[in-house]
């Protein structure tokens, strides 16, 4: 049993880093890759220090709601998303392989899905009802932190890109992610809270924080998509006339498409069930049975994610996996892919007036 819920705590992470591999459209070597998930899974040793002693200090104040507002951004939301920023700023985008604004974007959420894949082994595995754990956080937890990346890693990729907002985007890739990951886990808290301390609630809180919770999950599924669509769009507008050989290529990608269409097949799937549960719960027994609905609500907000993001998952595998390859064009070196991405960025920042290179090199040194 412990290497199947092993594998329900990872395989969610795996899922979402190959849709988002599967839409980079140009080479960026393992390495940095690699180098994100694993400072990503190693930060998470000493935000839990950070956390269990704010926690300390925070569990004295007074109040439900007070109580869950201080452990949603003073014990989670902000050292988690501070400890993966500093990551981010300054280890992964002083890789010497890192040259685009849309790679800064892929490598914010491959370190935020490192946190969140030891994060879910141990939720997963400390469970003794370990399958309704993995089902509820592949659905809800692990996109949520794909989402934190997500937005950090967008803003991340327009101080690339944009050096007359700098200082702005800086302060967005920080304050963000805080923002959302703090609203995601505030109703948490605060119904955890109610129930250790014995507080009655009546439908309209409860109504109020399963909303809450609704809205958060259903923006997070959101903003993946919509930040990934504008960093794409952006790096096309900075890579015209790169040469097409800077594309990704080859059996391996086609078979990381398909693997990615699967993924998305049983994300959907799991949306699916979640929501048919919610809506039969609703039809046998009624709203009464769910406090006069929050509860079916926030049943059903579980499946909002995988909907959105198995689809999103299921139409990039499907183009990845049929993309023929241009059997005629030379694929160069990493270094030639680097030079030459470099001199169109160059060409694209005096376009602009923003030189992206130079920028990049001086938040290197």
């Amino acid at each position: 049993m412990g290497s199947i819920a092993l594998l329900a705590a990872v395989a969610p992470i795996f899922a979402v880093l190959w849709y988002f591999a599967a839409r980079d459209r140009f080479r960026l070597g393992g390495e940095p890759l690699a180098l994100a998930v694993l400072l990503g899974a190693v930060v998470l040793i000493p935000v839990a220090g950070v956390e269990l002693a704010v926690g300390l200090l925070v569990n004295r104040i007074d109040g439900v709601y007070a109580n869950a507002l201080a452990n949603a951004f003073l014990s989670a939301a902000i050292p988690e998303e501070l400890a993966k920023l500093a990551i981010l700023l300054f280890f992964v985008l002083r890789h010497p392989d890192v040259t685009r604004p849309a790679e800064a974007f892929l490598l914010a959420i491959f370190v935020a899905l490192g946190f969140a894949g030891v994060e879910n082994i141990l939720y997963v595995l400390e469970s003794p009802e370990w399958e309704k754990v993995a089902l509820v956080r592949a659905a809800t937890t692990v996109p949520s932190h794909a989402a934190d990346g997500a937005v950090m890693g967008y803003f991340a990729a327009r101080t690339l890109s944009d050096n007359r907002h700098r200082n702005r985007n800086l302060v967005m890739m920080a304050a963000a992610p805080i923002l959302l990951h703090g609203l995601y886990d505030f109703p948490l808290f605060a119904m955890e809270s109610a129930s250790i301390a014995g507080h009655g609630r009546d439908a309209t809180q409860d109504w109020a924080l399963t909303t809450l919770f609704s809205v958060v999950v259903l923006a997070g599924a959101v903003l993946i998509l919509v930040a990934a669509r504008r960093v794409l769009r952006r790096e096309r507008a900075f890579a015209e006339g790169a040469p097409m050989a800077l594309a990704m290529g080859g059996r391996w990608r086609r078979l990381l498409g398909w693997a990615v269409l699967v993924f998305g097949a049983l994300y959907l799937l799991a949306g699916l069930f979640i929501l048919a549960v919610a809506v039969s719960q609703v039809l046998q027994f009624g709203l009464a049975a769910f406090d006069d609905g929050g509860k079916a609500l926030g049943i059903s907000a579980l499946a909002w994610f995988p909907l959105l993001l198995g689809g999103a998952m299921i139409r990039t595998g499907w183009r990845t996996g049929r993309a023929k390859p241009d059997a005629t064009a030379a694929a160069p070196s990493r270094r030639a892919c680097s030079k030459a991405a470099t001199t169109v960025i160059d060409s694209a920042a005096d376009r602009s007036r923003g030189p992206v290179v130079q920028l990049v090199r001086t938040h290197r040194s």
